[in-house]
């Protein structure tokens, strides 16, 4: 996409951190979508429900470092924001959905 400003032809791309952002975000809520079907429906073994806590764990500190990346990426000038407003949004839900499954 480009903008014409002052004669000048300036092209608005999205930006790397909210770029980034979106991708995290994606990443977080599909694993978490992936370890919720496969932990539904049967007892999982005391081994498992660890591996699962730590990466619920390593999941929040993603979804907080995507959050960070987003925000950075909504207040960045001469970008396009929608990315960086998606994956924003997307890691706000994944911190609220990681924090009410953890014990």
């Amino acid at each position: 996409m480009e903008h014409t400003l002052g004669g000048n032809t300036i092209a608005v791309r999205h930006s790397a951190s909210g770029i980034a952002s979106f991708a995290i975000s994606v990443l977080v809520v599909g694993a978490l979508a992936l370890a919720v079907a496969l932990s539904a429906g049967s007892r999982a073994p005391a081994h498992m429900t660890m591996v699962v806590a730590l990466a619920a764990i390593g999941g929040l500190a993603m979804t907080i470092t995507g959050a960070g990346l987003g925000t950075a990426g909504v207040l960045e000038r001469g970008c396009k924001r929608s990315l960086a407003l998606a994956g924003l949004l997307l890691n706000a839900a994944g911190i609220v959905a990681l924090v009410t499954l953890l014990p």
